[in-house]
């Protein structure tokens, strides 16, 4: 029920404040906007989902509702609500999420 609705290009205005897609909901018309991050590995832990990326400093300014992390490496797509207090960077390359990814 979620179509596709805009894709900013790499260095974009909407790109550079961390907006890469926007879906739109066909029945309710909500939209929702995701950041699309690489990912070179992910491990549940006893505190939640430590993804291994690049570059998340800064990710609690990041404008979007979610956070996709994919890879050409791995089939596997996970998505992560951007909530206030739902993760915590811990450091560059690191980043916990406490909630589990959304399943669509």
């Amino acid at each position: 029920e979620w179509k596709l609705s805009k894709r900013f290009l790499p260095g974009s205005t909407s790109d550079r404040s961390g907006i890469d897609i926007v879906m739109t909901n066909k029945k309710t018309n909500k939209s929702a906007k995701f950041q699309v991050k690489p990912f070179s590995s992910i491990e549940e832990t006893e505190d939640g989902y430590l993804i291994n990326t690049y570059n998340v400093t800064g990710l609690d300014k990041k404008p979007v509702d979610y956070f996709i992390f994919a890879s050409y490496e791995v089939d596997d797509v996970y998505i992560f609500r951007n909530k206030k207090g739902g993760y915590e960077v811990l450091g560059p390359t690191e980043v916990l999420f406490k909630d589990k990814p959304v399943e669509f």
